[in-house]
């Protein structure tokens, strides 16, 4: 069975901001943030196992502004912190809702 084909104009665009919810909050990411070598350097930082490589990056995804209501709905649900699953589990619905054919 062959993958059902979806339109040219319902495709997201290249290189324009997209909208997704991960987790129930909605965050609008631009595409071009992530052709940064610097967003690759902190994946493998975070992959080494350094925690504070993971707060950057998905600060840098975000933008300020986003990255800290996301911070303050994540605690708001854990009354008033974030444990390490919770931010962990966050940024990987992230990446699979951008990327959601891997």
């Amino acid at each position: 069975m062959s993958a059902k084909k979806i339109p040219q104009d319902h495709q997201p665009k290249k290189n324009e901001p997209r909208t997704v919810a991960v987790d129930g909050i909605s965050v609008t990411i631009d595409p071009t943030v992530l052709d940064d070598y610097m967003v690759v350097h902190r994946l493998a930082k975070m992959q080494d196992g350094d925690p504070v490589a993971a707060d950057n990056l998905l600060s840098q995804i975000l933008g300020v502004d986003q990255f800290e209501r996301v911070l303050g709905q994540l605690a708001s649900r854990n009354h008033g912190r974030i444990p390490g699953s919770v931010f962990a589990a966050f940024l990987e619905q992230l990446f699979n809702s951008l990327n959601p054919n891997s």
